[in-house]
Formats: structure tokens, sequence, C-alpha cells
């Protein structure tokens, strides 16, 4: 089986969102060994999260400029 290799632009808030159920699901069962997996995707969601405010906060800024 050939593996696709993913691109940043790939990887969507929903994608992430999947694999950290995913994950919780690993975690759940086979333990805390894959705590640090999850936590990473945490993490990038919260990242996600902020660039995605401060994307609508500097649109905003050009919005009031006018």
């Amino acid at each position: 089986m050939k593996r696709k290799k993913l691109n940043k632009d790939d990887i969507t808030m929903e994608l992430l969102q999947e694999a950290s159920l995913i994950m919780a699901e690993i975690v759940q069962k086979y333990g805390d060994i894959y705590l640090p997996i999850f936590i990473r995707i945490l993490k990038e969601i919260e990242k996600e999260k902020s660039n995605q405010s401060y994307k609508e906060i500097a649109l905003q800024m050009l919005n009031n400029k006018t």
C-alpha cells in the first residue's frame, strides 16, 4: 500500500479534529504512550484557531481603515 505524502495545505481543521478523535481512542485503548501524539494534534488545532483569529483581526483592521 502506497501512502500519499501530505503537504501543509492538505491539513485542514476537519482533518485535525478527526485525527484528535482517533488518537483519543488509541490513547484509551493502548495507553498513555500515545498521549504525546494526541497532545501534538491538540496544539496544532489551537495554533490553527489562533491563526484564523489573527487573520480575522487583520481583515477587520483593513475594513475599519476605509
